[in-house]
């Protein structure tokens, strides 16, 4: 083919022959990236820059998240002075974060070096560990978009959801999970497989202390598990606002209310994305890591060890290039290493909770105009959440009121307001007995 051609003349440096074949292999099949992202490494060995970073862009314009034209182009950058900017970043929260990170340094060189570290070793095993997550199909089968999740909440939230005017449903700020362990379960596996040295864990932290949670997330529970009625559930998360335990309700919820995941990026809101409604919110499967026996648990424990063992050691490299004495290269690398586990912490969980088969909705949000705070509470310290892109009202099948709500009756008005909103809806009280 014409792609082979020109690589084969590229390998034995014919370079202007070689543009031709991967020009023509572009004209045959213009969606294909390697002939551009090739053709562009040719033109910059002639040092023809800006047409090497035009085939490299074009090359991102089909695959944005390719490893190797984000190497070739930040590459070039520094060639021609050009710093990694923000803005390019933006499509996956994690690289938006390390490219802010390294901005403590002043040497442009050491930027792009620990920039394309991350790129080309951290950055794909982040990816394949959230493309495993975002395949929920083996939790439900093949009827995956006739299903329904649960989720637990408090009746304050029913009422906002049925009776306001096209409500949504709320992600709240990852500090306020009810699990103490909410994101620490990963930095202690990838610590155990340093050998406890704790130099993971210790850079990790140091940055922790200084930085704000600005991750978002959403629990949901499969009802094929009879989840969305059971005991357990209900004095754990079917809480009333006062905290009171099984006085809360459960909320049935159509899967399609969800969006597809790319397995690439999680949901990212920016400044651009302020008044838009364009926000994906797909879910991902929980990672179970049992602290007992240090592994993985269930079916997934050889692909997500294997990934995990591979980070640690990346990781301990990384912390290998400090300097023995504090400096500014210091503080970037642990920024680069706290922010690299900062979204990949949120797939796990304690193996304590294995038996929840939990998914959940993960956004990083920082902008004011998206991020709110619940103003309409008593309780204190308020919530901060975000918001779904989506109206719930036509997702919303069914509400549990929890085995210790007082006058269930009294909450039909729930039902009611969903059927003159054209959305019906069956409303139930729980059928465990609580004490």
């Amino acid at each position: 083919t014409a792609f082979e051609e020109g690589s084969a003349y590229s390998d034995k440096g014919e370079y202007d022959k070689a543009i031709a074949d991967y020009t023509k292999a572009i004209e045959l099949k213009n969606d294909f990236i390697y002939p551009y992202r090739n053709r562009g490494v040719v033109k910059e060995k002639l040092n023809y820059n800006e047409e090497a970073l035009n085939d490299y862009n074009a090359a991102l314009k089909i695959d944005p998240t390719d490893i190797w034209a984000n190497y070739y182009r930040d590459e070039l950058y520094a060639k021609m002075g050009v710093p990694v900017k923000l803005d390019d970043a933006k499509a996956d929260v994690t690289l938006y974060q390390i490219v802010n990170s390294v901005e403590l340094l002043e040497n442009e060189n050491d930027k792009l070096t620990l920039i394309q570290n991350y790129k080309l070793r951290i950055e794909p095993i982040i990816t394949k560990i959230r493309n495993y997550t975002s395949k929920i199909n083996e939790i439900f089968g093949n009827e995956i978009n006739e299903k329904l999740l649960a989720h637990y909440s408090n009746l304050k939230t029913a009422d906002i959801l049925t009776v306001k005017e096209g409500s949504k449903l709320r992600y709240s700020n990852a500090v306020f999970m009810n699990d103490p362990e909410e994101g620490k379960i990963l930095i202690d596996c990838l610590n155990n497989l340093d050998g406890d040295s704790d130099a993971i864990k210790t850079a990790f932290y140091n940055v922790q202390r200084e930085e704000r949670t600005n991750f978002y997330l959403g629990s949901f529970l499969p009802v094929k598990d009879d989840h969305e009625d059971e005991l357990l559930m209900w004095r754990t998360y079917g809480k009333d606002e006062n905290r009171n335990e099984a006085a809360g309700c459960c909320l049935l919820i159509d899967f399609n209310f969800f969006d597809k995941s790319d397995g690439k990026h999680i949901a990212m809101s920016s400044d651009n994305d302020i008044g838009k409604n364009n926000i994906a919110h797909p879910l991902y499967k929980v990672i179970y890591y049992n602290k007992r026996t240090k592994k993985i648990e269930g079916d997934t424990e050889e692909v997500i060890a294997k990934q995990l063992k591979n980070l640690a050691k990346v990781l301990k490299e990384l912390l290998e290039r400090k300097d023995k004495v504090e400096s500014e290269n210091n503080k970037a690398i642990d920024k680069i290493l706290y922010h690299s586990l900062s979204e990949l912490r949120y797939f796990f969980k304690s193996a304590d909770y294995y038996f929840e088969n939990e998914l959940r909705v993960i956004q990083f949000a920082t902008h004011q105009d998206i991020v709110q705070i619940d103003k309409e509470s008593n309780i204190l310290p308020r919530r901060m959440f975000v918001e779904s892109s989506k109206e719930i009202k036509p997702y919303l099948k069914k509400i549990i009121l929890g085995p210790k709500v007082p006058h269930p009756e009294r909450w039909m008005y729930l039902e009611e307001q969903m059927k003159r909103n054209g959305y019906p809806i069956e409303l139930v009280q729980s059928n465990c007995q609580y004490q």
